[in-house]
């Protein structure tokens, strides 16, 4: 499942893939234990961004330490949450609905 986290680097965790939006660039974002599967949902979902966007934006998979401004985006560099360190599931607070399509 994919949903929204406050930008911010503390919502960062080794254990998940991220995506940040910022328009023109789209930059992904592994935690060191994060699985195979979580990997490529987030690459597709980068891939179909750009492709909504008709390729007018650049994406960056899987950034690096020295990506200064995915960091700063993040409000600059620091400490990710390790392995196991669960903050709660943020789908807890959000009113659930059900949609017949």
């Amino acid at each position: 499942r994919c949903f929204e986290v406050p930008l911010r680097r503390s919502s960062l965790n080794d254990d998940d893939a991220f995506l940040l939006d910022a328009g023109d660039r789209i930059h992904t974002w592994f935690g060191s234990t994060v699985s195979a599967f979580e990997k490529a949902k987030c690459a597709a979902v980068a891939h179909n961004l750009r492709e909504k966007r008709l390729g007018d934006c650049e994406n960056f998979l899987d950034v690096e330490k020295d990506d200064e401004e995915f960091w700063e985006l993040l409000g600059g560099r620091g400490e990710i949450r390790p392995h196991g360190e669960d903050t709660g599931d943020p789908l807890d607070s959000v009113e659930k609905k059900m949609f017949v399509l």
